[in-house]
Formats: structure tokens, sequence, C-alpha cells
């Protein structure tokens, strides 16, 4: 790999220090908006387990630019309304790198009534975080500053946290999704944890469950980060591939478009056959950037455990809408 010049050093050196912009240590997916897990550790699967895997090519052919990639696993045990989860993720930009490592819990609260289901549900994870600067690959030029670069560029490793809740609202037309989760909890309170932004979010979304091969979904999502804010919006639409006589779906299909910020837009498009799911979207910038980059790439995968009635933790309780069928 080429050695990075010194301007973008200085560049991602003072995003780094003064943390005014959305840092790359707490990575967001554009395929939160098919699992909102990614952002709020109170998200329930409604799953007995559920793997995800993903990654993320962020301004393909830019030199240094970030590339991303996720993982978690879950299961449910439905005697306790519990959720225990495990995530980690490693981001890499240029010669920096971050990784988390978390452990996390989500408690659920699942009614139903004669009209309608409701589930709340809040989680919290406990997580490690890595952040380590490869000085090997800095060209410091002849600028003079390598001492002080490299006095601040000192490899740092903390515990932290994320918090959140949701609240799902399932009439017979469809779902309405409501949740607020913070992450990198402690930063709030600790400025040796500047590197480890915290970010706060709220969002809505709407998926309608009507009979029929056509269904659509739409979400808003504000985004807060250092006095910094953003909005993001999507909307969707699924379809459901039926053979033969079959009542029930042989596949779905989804297409979503999502705004992201004033020069960047997204599409993405969703397979589901029986337990797995893929995800893939696709993300152009409209800034000065786009002269050297070619967009950004997403691919997730998701695959769910079927039912197990022999397995000790039992199966996912009946009453939660399992909402993500409409993605």
């Amino acid at each position: 790999m080429t050695n990075i010049r010194l301007k973008y050093l200085l560049i991602v050196l003072s995003c780094a220090l003064a943390c005014k912009v959305m840092a790359q240590s707490d990575m967001r997916l554009t395929n939160h908006w098919y699992d909102t897990y990614l952002i709020n550790p109170g998200a329930d699967h409604f799953t007995v387990g559920q793997f995800n895997l993903a990654g993320r090519a962020q301004w393909t052919g830019f030199e240094g630019a970030p590339f991303s990639g996720y993982f978690s696993g879950t299961t449910s045990w439905s005697h306790l309304h519990s959720q225990f989860g495990l995530t980690a993720f490693v981001d890499k930009i240029g010669y920096t790198t971050t990784a988390d490592v978390g452990l996390a819990y989500t408690f659920s609260v699942p009614l139903k009534k004669s009209t309608f289901n409701y589930n709340f549900s809040v989680g919290v994870k406990i997580k490690y975080q890595f952040l380590h600067y490869n000085q090997s690959k800095i060209d410091y030029g002849d600028s003079g500053n390598e001492s002080l670069i490299t006095e601040r560029l000192q490899d740092i490793n903390k515990p932290n946290a994320d918090v959140g809740f949701e609240f799902l609202l399932s009439p017979s037309y469809g779902t309405f999704q409501f949740g607020v989760s913070c992450t990198n909890f402690i930063s709030l309170f600790d400025k040796s944890y500047d590197p480890f932004c915290n970010v706060n979010y709220v969002y809505a979304k709407y998926n309608s469950e009507f009979d029929g091969v056509v269904n659509f979904n739409v979400g808003l999502m504000g985004i807060n980060a250092n006095n910094t804010y953003q909005l993001e919006a999507m909307a969707g639409a699924n379809f459901s591939v039926y053979n033969g006589g079959k009542t029930s779906p042989s596949a779905r299909l989804g297409l979503l478009a999502c705004y992201r910020t004033l020069k960047e837009i997204g599409v993405g498009f969703s397979a589901e056959f029986s337990h797995l799911q893929i995800i893939y979207s696709y993300e152009y910038n409209f800034s000065s950037i786009k002269t050297t980059a070619y967009g950004t790439h997403e691919l997730m995968l998701i695959y769910r455990l079927p039912n197990c009635k022999r397995c000790h933790w039992g199966t996912a309780p009946t009453v939660r809408n399992q909402w993500w069928k409409n993605m």
C-alpha cells in the first residue's frame, strides 16, 4: 500500500482530534433501515437466533477511503422475554483502524390486544473499543511535525456502552416502529473518550402489511453527533413471489431509496429466500470527492434460525409480529 500523503493525514488528524464530524468510530451502515439492531441494542430481532454479516466500501477509488466490517449474533429466550447478543466491527480509514467487541442484552414486553399487538423493548450493550494508528504507513514529508503527530497518534483502548429502546405498534394493516438510542454513552462524560464520539438516534418507520404482492415502507431518522445534526429518510417497496398455489411466498424482494445528506443519496435491493436475506446498497456522493471516487458499496447477509421446538430456549413468541418480513 502506498504511503498516504501528508495532506490527507492532517485532514484526518484534525477530524479525529476535534471530533466535529460523524466519526468512523461509530460506524453507521445504510442497511440499518433493514435491521435497527445495528444502531440500537434495544431492537429485538423476534427470532430464535439471527446472524448478520456486513461489509461497506466507502468512496471506492479514493486513496485511504474507509472500509468497514460488521458481525452480530443474537438468540432469544422467550420465557425470559430476553435477547442476548454478540457484536463486533472493524473500520479502517487510511492509517487508522477502529474496532470494538460488545455483549448486548435486550428485554422485551410483548402484549396482544384484540385489534393489534405491541412490543416495548429496552437494551444495553457493553463493549470494548480499540483505536490503532499504523504510523509505518504515514508519509510525514518535510513538514517537521513528525514528533508532534507521533505524540498525538497514540493507540487508545477503552470500555464503552450503548443504550436504547424501541416501541412497535402492529395493527392489522402494518407495523409502526419508534426507537431512540445513544451510542458511546460514556463519551458524554469523559473527554478522554473524544476519539469515540457519542452519537444519538431518533427514528420512526412504517411497514405496510396488506394482503397481496406489493407492500411499502417509509422512515425518518434524526442523528446528533457532538452538536452536528443530520436527517435521513427512506422509502421502499416489497414484492412477494408465490409459486403455484402456495399461500405463503417463496421469496421476498425489496427496493429502497434513501437520503443520507444534502450531497449523498443511496439505493438498495434485498432478496429473502427462506431463512436467508441478502441486501445490497449503493450510495453516490455529489460533493467534490466524486471526481476521484466511484460511490459506496455495501453488502449485508442475514440468516435467521428456524423455530426449534426441542431447543431449551423455546421458540420466538407468536405475539411478536415479525415485521421484518415486509422489509
